[in-house]
């Protein structure tokens, strides 16, 4: 069990790395410790990027193969302002390769933000740039929550948006092969901030959920043979949603 109540400001948390940033293959690890973040301060700032196996990974040389979450992941977070990235094999994955791997636990997000962009999925939190998704399976159930902001659920990932639906793509991301056969859903009991600093014009749902991916913002270079064989569901008390 790894469990970080956190003071303020970021969190990388993984149950073999919080942080990978080599230019190397990560192979065949295994997680079978429950991983929790706690932050309860309304009052500051405060982020976090939080999987199974890798919290946070960036290198375009890198990447996590063959790799297997067995243990739940748990986000609770109560900020300011921030964001928070949840997976079941990697948080946040930045020009990473995350190939053939396998989330066999719960992955829950919980959060109270206004301006908090939130994303969970069962492989991944989120994905950006020159990122490679490719066969991997998730088998278990993903929830998020989000009392005052966005919250954006997938089987596969959550969110691929960093925060800005507009900003020009930074790479070609190719999501072949994945299947979920989890459970998905994603919650919020009020409408976002129009003052969010993530989405000003507020044009997009508060919240979404989909059986493979929460929110698609931004263009995918190759998307297919991927599947979803899971129950999606979305619910908000005054924010717009959508489930799919």
């Amino acid at each position: 069990k790894i469990e970080v109540i956190q003071a303020a400001g970021n969190v990388g948390l993984g149950g073999i790395a919080g942080n990978y940033q080599h230019a190397s293959t990560m192979t065949g690890c295994v997680n079978n410790g429950e991983i929790i973040s706690i932050y309860d301060n309304v009052g500051k700032k405060a982020t976090a990027q939080v999987g199974g196996v890798v919290g946070s990974g960036g290198t375009t040389a890198g990447s996590v193969c063959k790799c297997v979450n067995n243990a739940p992941v748990t986000v609770t977070h109560h900020t300011k302002d921030g964001y928070n990235l949840v997976g079941g094999v990697v948080g946040r994955a930045a020009d990473l390769t995350v190939e053939e791997c396998v989330n066999n636990a719960a992955v829950s997000s919980s959060v109270t933000s206004t301006n908090q962009l939130s994303a969970a999925g069962g492989v991944l939190g989120e994905p950006n740039g020159k990122v490679v998704v490719k066969n991997n399976i998730n088998y278990a159930s993903v929830t998020g929550a989000n009392v005052k902001g966005y919250m954006y659920v997938g089987g596969i990932f959550g969110s691929d948006c960093e925060g800005n639906l507009h900003a020009a793509d930074k790479g070609a991301k190719s999501v072949t092969g994945n299947k979920n056969y989890g459970s998905v859903s994603a919650s919020s009991s009020a409408t976002p901030s129009n003052n969010s600093k993530y989405y000003p014009d507020n044009k997009v749902n508060g919240v979404a959920a989909g059986g493979l991916f929460g929110i698609l913002a931004q263009s995918i270079g190759v998307e297919s043979d991927n599947y979803n064989y899971g129950n999606v569901a979305a619910t908000a008390a005054g924010a717009a949603s959508d489930a799919g």
